[in-house]
């Protein structure tokens, strides 16, 4: 279900205006992606939320934080920024998000059925229709594919 989140190379950030910021931003960015890979959580998470404070409209870097959240298992904060990240032309950084925003309603569906919430149903189909959506940008994602047969049994 996370293969964009433990699997993903995070995406550094190229299209900025300004070449000192775009500098500053990306050495922030290059560190705070290799803290992420070391599971060093709370030191990522600072770096991009410091990388944001420069540039807060960045789609990657709200991509990057969901990443963060969502292993820290903060599923809701999660949703806000890879919802934040859709707002992109970049398709493949949408795919991405697409799935993993999947993956967060997925998560918080489970924990609201074992809470025995009905409110798991509607987690789960807003599940499926951001793999859904995942599908549409890319059909040839088996993992999207699958995580919707899956829920849907």
């Amino acid at each position: 279900m996370s293969r964009y989140l433990l699997n993903s190379t995070l995406i550094l950030l190229f299209l900025l205006s300004s070449e000192s910021v775009a500098d500053a931003l990306a050495r922030k960015t290059a560190k705070a992606n290799r803290l992420f890979k070391k599971n060093k959580l709370e030191e990522a998470l600072k770096l991009y939320r410091d990388a944001q404070i420069e540039s807060p409209e960045v789609p990657e870097l709200h991509y990057n934080i969901g990443n963060v959240l969502y292993r820290k298992k903060r599923y809701q904060e999660a949703l806000t920024e890879f919802n934040k990240a859709l707002n992109t032309n970049n398709p493949e950084l949408q795919q991405k998000a697409y799935y993993n925003l999947g993956n967060c309603n997925y998560r918080l569906g489970e924990q609201l059925l074992k809470m025995g919430k009905s409110e798991s149903i509607e987690k789960f189909k807003q599940a499926i229709e951001a793999y859904k959506k995942a599908l549409e940008l890319n059909s040839q994602d088996m993992d999207a594919k699958y995580n919707i047969e899956f829920i849907e049994k």
